[in-house]
């Protein structure tokens, strides 16, 4: 697998609680002294993600690489002056690594490995109310490690025979965002450098939102309210009515909006906001019926009676092994099946 996180902050309304509960659901530690997030216009259209009163961070859980490249991409929109905003950290487990600042003071984007400076961009063209597109390209090593920064697909800066490697492993296994009232961020990727996808550079990408638009013949659960299973799972966020099940095997799969023409597709990403509501754990399967034929996935424990989201990257058509196509993700479905652990 090469694609290993995206974040659209797709699906919300402007009300900060929705948003909120739904980054405590989806990430591994979130921080901010005031723990509101709010919603605002995307790069474009759609959504972005601004914090509240204070500097705020998102922190994914572990991610399954242990490939020493790292690949980021993000849009960032300073809203005021910011002498220095920490907007991307990459993690070795907890251990903190390279990391991005802006600063709108110098208009460019300086990189630390952990506290020590690495290196400047030049003409990175960081300003106030102006979306930029930021890549981000990493070699793990503790003296021959390189580091490259592009915005606008144009290289700004680019380092060799670093020191990037700040913790026991020559890897970056987690993902951290970094949020301000005074800044906006949309558009978020990580991928690694292995594969036969997205292993290297991918551009500048947008992240969109698709919901369940529509049943299948495939309707085991039951919805908490109404007929249509479909409709008790087409919102953004955790809550309100739902879909349940408690038969092994039972199965739901939903046909979901079409995507438009948005060019080459480099992977989907589900998410499936589940709870445990009887005394008992399951593990919880998100399956894709491509082609005719339904493709599970290994399936996660669910042991809370909380909302959890549940993230699965499908880089390629289970059906090809190919990058996804844009008719063959309009005649996907995708859902959930109830399994024993």
């Amino acid at each position: 697998m090469a694609l290993l996180w995206m974040e659209g902050f797709e699906g919300f309304s402007s009300a900060p609680a929705t948003v909120t509960n739904y980054l405590y659901s989806k990430y591994a530690h979130v921080t901010a002294s005031s723990t509101t997030w709010y919603t605002v216009t995307g790069r474009t259209g759609g959504l972005a993600l601004r914090g509240a009163t204070n500097n705020g961070e998102l922190i994914t859980e572990r991610l399954s690489t242990t490939s020493n490249t790292t690949i980021v991409g993000c849009a960032i929109k300073p809203t005021a002056a910011l002498t220095t905003h920490t907007f991307i950290e990459l993690f070795d487990g907890e251990t903190l690594g390279i990391n991005l600042r802006l600063s709108t003071t110098t208009g460019e984007i300086t990189v630390y490995r952990d506290t020590t400076l690495l290196g400047t961009t030049t003409d990175a063209g960081i300003a106030i109310d102006n979306w930029t597109f930021v890549e981000l390209k990493v070699v793990v090593d503790n003296t021959v490690g390189t580091v490259e920064i592009k915005t606008g697909g144009v290289s700004r800066l680019s380092l060799s025979d670093q020191d990037t490697q700040a913790g026991l492993n020559a890897w970056h296994n987690t993902l951290g965002i970094g949020t301000s009232s005074l800044a906006y961020i949309d558009d978020v990727y990580m991928c690694d450098g292995t594969g036969s996808f997205n292993n290297d550079w991918i551009g500048q990408r947008k992240i969109v939102a698709l919901f369940p638009n529509a049943d299948t013949a495939t309707a085991d659960w039951t919805p908490s309210t109404g007929t249509d299973h479909y409709a008790t799972v087409n919102e953004g966020s955790a809550g309100g009515a739902s879909v349940l099940a408690d038969t092994i095997d039972d199965t739901d799969l939903w046909d979901y909006q079409d995507i438009g023409d948005v060019g080459v597709i480099q992977g989907i990403q589900l998410v499936t906001h589940v709870q445990e509501t009887a005394a008992k754990s399951f593990d919880l399967i998100t399956p894709i019926e491509s082609d005719g034929d339904v493709y599970d996935d290994a399936g996660v424990s669910i042991r809370s009676t909380s909302m959890v989201a549940l993230s699965r990257i499908i880089e390629t058509d289970p059906a090809t092994d190919e990058l996804w196509t844009i008719n063959g993700l309009t005649l996907a479905h995708f859902g959930v099946k109830l399994a024993s652990n």
